[in-house]
């Protein structure tokens, strides 16, 4: 009787510690979804407060870009020094065309020309205050704003291994239902609105 009680007491033993096993890796699984479902609800929401605060500079100043032809092309653009931000040129920005280029997004007509960076006191400016922005670290969020388009951007101010601004990661189909599931980063809102919890990864 005494060896039979020890093998249903281990046979217990066992079958909890598989179960506690299993458990721990659903929380886990849970914990991480909410993570991601966070960071991506929070992002978005920084974002359309953004579209939101630039709207009126948008309606008041897109009227004040001079374009001067340069050998009959049109070839230098001065955007209104009244738009919050800093100037974010893709021809002179390095992030920023890095950001559109691998999202193959235009880089030289003339909506190219009103992308801008928002730091801390540009937002703050914009009456927004995000926790997020500007935190002094290597790898702190960076938002930007087109003026033209009122599209905003969003990635951190740090590489991944392959060279790339590292973003909201996220795999998915990017074309129709044919093409290829793709792992890949979002920057940008337009794309961004419309991914799921789900399709995020770390």
């Amino acid at each position: 009787m005494v060896k039979n009680e020890k093998g249903i007491t281990l046979m217990i033993l066992v079958v909890t510690i598989i179960v506690i096993i299993i458990l721990a890796g659903v929380v886990m699984s849970i914990n991480m979804n909410l993570n991601k479902s966070v960071e991506l609800k929070e992002v978005l929401a920084n974002m359309e407060m953004i579209r939101t605060a630039a709207a009126p500079y948008r309606d008041k100043y897109i009227g004040d870009t001079v374009i001067e032809e340069v050998e009959g092309e049109i070839d230098i653009y001065h955007i209104s020094d009244k738009f919050i931000g800093e100037h974010v040129d893709p021809k002179n920005s390095e992030m920023m065309n890095s950001l559109l280029n691998y999202a193959g997004e235009d880089t030289i007509t003339s909506d190219a020309h009103y992308w801008f960076k928002l730091d801390k006191e540009a937002l703050e400016k914009l009456n927004i205050n995000l926790e997020t922005t500007n935190s002094g670290k290597d790898d702190e969020d960076v938002y930007l704003i087109n003026y033209s388009k009122l599209e905003v951007g969003y990635c951190k101010n740090k590489k991944d291994d392959r060279g790339y601004y590292v973003g909201i990661k996220v795999r998915k189909r990017f074309g129709g239902s044919a093409d290829p599931i793709k792992e890949k980063y979002v920057y940008f809102y337009k794309t961004l609105k419309d991914v799921k919890t789900k399709e995020v990864r770390k």
